[in-house]
C-alpha cells in the first residue's frame, strides 16, 4: 500500500464558520433572499414554503410559512426565490 502525506493546513486559511461569516458580508449589500421548496400539506400540492438562508431564528418566515399553510397567503406557481424589494 503506498504511503499518502496529507496536505499541510495553511494556519492563515479561514475556517469553514469565518467562511460563511465572510461571504454573508460580501453578499450584505444585496437584499436577503429566500428559497422555496413546494411541499404536500392538508390535502394539497404544492404549497410553498419559505427556507433560512443563514442560520438563526426567523419569526417572519415562520409568520409568512404559517399564512401558507393555512392557505391564506399565496405565491406564484413559478416562484423559486423570494426577495427583499
Amino acid at each position: 500500500m503506498a504511503d499518502v502525506a496529507a496536505a499541510p493546513v495553511d494556519p492563515s486559511a479561514p475556517t469553514p464558520a469565518e467562511r460563511e461569516t465572510s461571504g454573508a458580508r460580501a453578499s450584505a449589500d444585496a437584499p436577503p433572499s429566500f428559497p422555496v421548496q413546494r411541499i404536500a400539506f392538508g390535502g394539497r400540492t404544492g404549497v410553498p414554503v419559505l427556507m433560512q438562508n443563514a442560520n438563526g431564528p426567523c419569526p417572519l418566515l415562520a409568520l409568512c410559512n404559517i399564512l401558507f399553510l393555512r392557505g391564506a397567503l399565496e405565491l406564484g406557481a413559478g416562484a423559486t426565490e423570494v426577495a427583499q424589494v
